[in-house]
C-alpha cells in the first residue's frame, strides 16, 4: 500500500496530510489533479460496466442486485 501512495503522490495525484490528534495516522487526499484523474477514469470503467451487464434481462439485473445484497448484508454479519 505504501509503495502505491508513493506513487500516487509523485505523480501528484493525492497528497498525504497528518493527523493532528493521532500521530499514527496520516490520510490521503485527493488533489484536485486527482479527482480530474479519477473523473476520466471513472468514465471508461462505468462504460464498461453497462456493456459487461448489458446481458441481463431488467428483471435479471433486480435479482443479482437483490441476491448481491444478500451476500454482502451476510458477509458483513461474520465479519462483527
Amino acid at each position: 500500500m505504501t509503495y502505491v501512495i508513493d506513487q500516487l503522490v509523485k505523480k501528484q495525484a493525492i497528497e498525504r496530510i497528518p493527523c493532528t490528534s493521532d500521530k499514527r495516522i496520516v490520510y490521503a487526499h485527493l488533489t484536485p489533479l486527482g479527482k480530474t484523474q479519477i473523473a476520466a477514469a471513472f468514465k471508461t470503467h462505468k462504460a464498461f460496466i453497462e456493456k459487461l451487464f448489458s446481458v441481463f434481462t431488467e428483471e435479471e439485473a433486480e435479482a443479482y442486485i437483490k441476491l448481491n445484497k444478500k451476500i454482502g448484508l451476510h458477509a458483513q454479519k461474520n465479519l462483527e
